[in-house]
C-alpha cells in the first residue's frame, strides 16, 4: 500500500513538473530524480539501496567494498544536487535583495518627486488665493 501511495504521489510529481516552467538545467536534475525514486520503487522502495544484514552475510568482502562504493557514490550525488540547489537559492536571494534595492531606490526618488510635487501645488494653490482676493477687491 505505501509504494502504490508513493507510485501516485510520484506521477503527480511528474505532472506537476511537465506543467511548471523552470530552468532547463533545473527541469533535468528534477526529471533525473524522479527517475531515480521511480527505479527504486521498482526495486521494492525507497531505502534500497543499502545492503541489509542479511545480505552482507552472503557477500564476499570485494562484493561488500563495491555495495559500500555505490552507496557512497549514490550519496555523493545526493550531496552535489543539495549543493545545486543551494546554489540556486543563493542567486535568487541575491536577485532578490538586487531587485529590493532597486525598487527602494525607486520609492525614494518617487517620494522626492512626490515632496516636490506637493510644494509646487501648495505655491499653487497660495498663489490662485491672492489672485482670487485681488479679484475679490476689483468687485
Amino acid at each position: 500500500p505505501d509504494v502504490t501511495v508513493a507510485r501516485r504521489r510520484l506521477r503527480d510529481l511528474e505532472d506537476d513538473l511537465n506543467s511548471t516552467k523552470i530552468a532547463p538545467s533545473l527541469y533535468a536534475t528534477r526529471k533525473r530524480q524522479l527517475q531515480e525514486i521511480r527505479t527504486s520503487l521498482s526495486q521494492g522502495g525507497p531505502g534500497r539501496n543499502y545492503v541489509s544484514p542479511e545480505d552482507a552475510k552472503n557477500m564476499t568482502g570485494n562484493q561488500l567494498l563495491q555495495a559500500q562504493r555505490d552507496v557512497m557514490a549514490h550519496q555523493d550525488d545526493m550531496l552535489q544536487d543539495v549543493s545545486k540547489g543551494l546554489d540556486n537559492l543563493k542567486n535568487y536571494s541575491y536577485n532578490i535583495r538586487d531587485e529590493a534595492d532597486l525598487h527602494i531606490k525607486l520609492l525614494d526618488d518617487m517620494d522626492g518627486d512626490v515632496d516636490q510635487a506637493t510644494a509646487g501645488l501648495r505655491a499653487e494653490a497660495q498663489r490662485a488665493q491672492k489672485i482670487r482676493q485681488q479679484s475679490n477687491t476689483c468687485w
